[in-house]
């Protein structure tokens, strides 16, 4: 204390340009000294004793330095100073800087998911600015995802989405003039008459940013994995309204879901009498609506939904027929077991040894069969499959990693598919049932696949943060769109850079065409998984690439080549969004191939032979699954472009 005393006491006593002068003089001095003791013999006698004396005076310059340093700060204190406020971009996009971010009330920025939603791929690659490429470990440790303030407001007058949300009123939801009111986040897609639901306080910790280095760091502390549906009681079906903007019930009996513990562990308090005035026997009428995207899986005569849009009675019931398969060919545990459904047939494919690839993907395989469930209005809360439906659920939650991961037991080439599948379904049925008991194993899961995006490229594949691929990037972002339509809000850095990776493997004259990898060869199944992503993310029907693409993928219709589903999969969203000729000639091939070729007697009725492609490694379910899928698409999405022209949008 003497010693620091009388430091402070020179400190104060000399001003900064003489302290400056007795530091360096000292350090100069101290040198020299230190050489002289080393290179002579005045270092031989007491070295001990001269080594100390400089130590101390080593000690005195530092402590005068350290005392003379002063923090410049923003303000005085906590109680008279003005906040800082720092802004950041997500990217650099030319012509979009902090002037045009429409921001609330304190100046901050707001979340601009789909600011980019409508440029093209070469648009694209002129307006974002990629980084600097990550160089192995000497690479910077990534940021952890931008997230939404609890007030954001979606800037509609930068760029529309390709699905408003509901939850904006009417009058206002295309009008660039006015902005909308500020919703509370979450954004869920609402309803035009539904006030927005408040969102379940979340239970689990934001995670670390990723280290470049290994694989996603886990959680900060090891979280139970909450049993939200142990014991879940079957929903029976609420009453159909007839209004455009249905609302979900969430049942007949509060209290028969009152014996299943929250998320938070804490039983549900059902009221007295849960039916009390309600003729119907079902609950009062839940504020939670369905999506519009959503809106024709419900229809109580889907059938005539089917035909309104390309479907026919031969394709309605080659669904009910392969939907009655997976049923029965599901396990007691919830899941469909890909070593007993003919997978992992698989050789060596594209160079890689794929044999037993799929025996282990039974979360993927199980989310690939609930999505052919849920495009026909089937959740564990109502349909003719809701028992199906709740065996499933159960089963992707329980085997659900403490950090978010639902690929299961996948191997190397599986377990990100499986993930993000199975996010896939779990999202869609969160949006569908409105379930909240779903929303913390949903949220979860996104963190994850947040978490596993190549922070330099923008997509993903095998291993969280790697180099990714167009593949990955397909399914990875239609789970991250499902969980958006559940109120779950994705990070405007995730979708830049998805755009950015979508941009490295597009080419051709208006980019249209797309590839597995930035310099690989061009592929049909690529151009249409490229495709169906950016509709989704807002592109316009009326840009080039649309029609490049849909001519590239004409020249091979289903039932040409070598039969494979994926790519009938891709190809069949990408072809009912662009609608017209292009869909014309792929609905009618893809009905004679699909019809034609489903199983129609014995223990195989209903299913389709796995493709030589990916069928080997992904077996009866994985093809059946994916047909079911193909020929549910008449009702599984609304067409996007007559969906917003029938609501006054600009696109066509």
């Amino acid at each position: 204390m003497p010693a620091a005393n009388g430091t402070l006491l020179l400190a104060t006593l000399l001003d900064a340009q003489t302290v400056r002068w007795v530091v360096w003089s000292g350090l100069v001095a101290l040198t020299l000294a230190l050489l002289v003791l080393m290179r002579t013999r005045w270092g031989q006698s007491h070295p001990l004793r001269k080594c100390i004396v400089l130590s101390l005076v080593a000690h005195l310059l530092l402590g005068i330095y350290t005392t003379t340093v002063n923090i410049v700060t923003g303000g005085r204190g906590p109680n008279n100073s003005a906040p800082l406020r720092v802004a950041f971009i997500a990217a650099d996009v030319e012509g979009l800087t902090n002037a045009d971010v429409p921001s609330d009330a304190t100046g901050e920025p707001e979340h601009a998911w789909d600011a980019l939603g409508n440029s093209s791929a070469a648009e694209l690659n002129e307006k974002i600015t990629p980084p600097k490429p990550l160089a192995g470990n000497d690479a910077p440790p990534a940021a952890p995802p931008t997230r939404p303030t609890p007030e954001s407001k979606l800037p509609d007058d930068i760029g529309r989405p390709a699905f408003p949300n509901p939850s904006t009123p009417a009058s206002q939801r295309h009008t660039p003039a006015t902005p909308p009111a500020a919703i509370e986040a979450p954004r869920p897609e609402r309803s035009a008459t539904s006030a927005p639901v408040p969102e379940r306080p979340a239970t689990t910790a934001v995670p670390p940013p990723p280290d470049p280095a290994g694989d996603i760091p886990p959680p900060p502390a090891p979280i139970a994995q909450p049993d939200v549906l142990s014991g879940l009681v079957p929903v029976p079906a609420p009453a159909k309204e007839t209004n455009k903007a249905r609302t979900r019930t969430p049942g007949p009996s509060a209290a028969a879901e009152a014996a299943v513990p929250s998320p938070s562990g804490s039983p549900n308090n059902p009221p007295a009498n849960p039916t009390a005035g309600n003729p119907a026997g079902d609950a009062a009428a839940s504020p939670h609506p369905l999506p519009e995207l959503y809106e024709l899986r419900m229809e109580p005569d889907r059938l005539r939904a089917a035909i309104g849009h390309g479907g026919t009675r031969e394709t309605e019931e080659a669904v009910k027929a392969a939907l009655t398969w997976l049923a029965t060919h599901q396990t007691e545990d919830g899941r469909w077991r890909g070593r007993q459904l003919e997978a992992g047939r698989g050789g060596v494919i594209d160079g890689q040894d794929r044999r037993d690839s799929g025996t282990q993907a039974d979360t993927g395989l199980t989310g690939l069969a609930m999505l052919a469930f849920l495009a026909s209005g089937h959740t564990h809360r109502e349909g003719e499959h809701k028992e199906q439906m709740r065996r499933g659920v159960e089963y992707l939650v329980s085997v659900q990693a403490d950090d978010g991961n639902l690929g299961g037991q996948g191997t190397l080439y599986e377990k990100m598919y499986c993930h993000a599948m199975a996010t896939f379904a779990l999202s869609e049925c969160c949006a569908m049932s409105q379930d909240d008991r779903l929303r913390t194993p949903v949220k979860r899961a996104i963190d994850y696949t947040l978490r596993a995006q190549n922070p330099g490229g923008g997509s993903w594949r095998y291993q969280p943060r790697d180099a990714g691929d167009m593949s990955q990037l397909g399914w990875q972002y239609m789970a991250l769109k499902s969980a958006e339509m559940a109120g779950i809000p994705i990070p405007t850095d995730t979708r830049l850079g998805m755009l950015r990776f979508i941009g490295s493997v597009t080419s051709g004259r208006h980019n249209g065409l797309a590839s597995y990898r930035p310099g690989h060869k061009v592929s049909r199944t690529m151009t249409a998984e490229a495709l169906v992503c950016r509709q989704f993310m807002g592109m316009s029907r009326s840009n080039p690439a649309c029609d490049e693409a849909g001519d590239f993928l004409i020249a091979e219709l289903p039932g040409q080549g070598t039969p494979n589903f994926y790519y009938w999969y891709y190809g069949t969203l990408a072809m009912y969004q662009l609608q017209g000729e292009h869909w014309k000639q792929w609905n009618e091939a893809l009905q004679n191939t699909l019809v034609g070729t489903q199983r129609s007697e014995g223990a195989l009725a209903g299913s389709w032979d796995p493709d030589p492609v990916w069928g080997t490694c992904g077996g009866r379910a994985y093809s059946t699954a994916l047909g079911t899928l193909c020929l549910e698409v008449y009702y599984r999405y609304l067409p996007l472009h007559i969906e917003a022209a029938s609501r006054g949008g600009q696109r066509k």
